[in-house]
């Protein structure tokens, strides 16, 4: 891990699975969860 952090090391989606940084890699948008929009204080709005 210290020979892996000493400098900047770039991985593609696979490689950060296999490496073991991610749970999955996702091939489509549709499959992604979603979150519900927010409502009430918390919610922003543009202005």
């Amino acid at each position: 891990v210290h020979r892996d952090i000493d400098r900047d090391k770039i991985l593609t989606a696979s490689e950060a699975l296999d490496y073991g940084l991610i749970d999955q890699v996702l091939t489509s948008r549709k499959t992604a969860p979603t979150a519900s929009p927010a409502k009430g204080p918390e919610a922003v709005t543009a202005g």
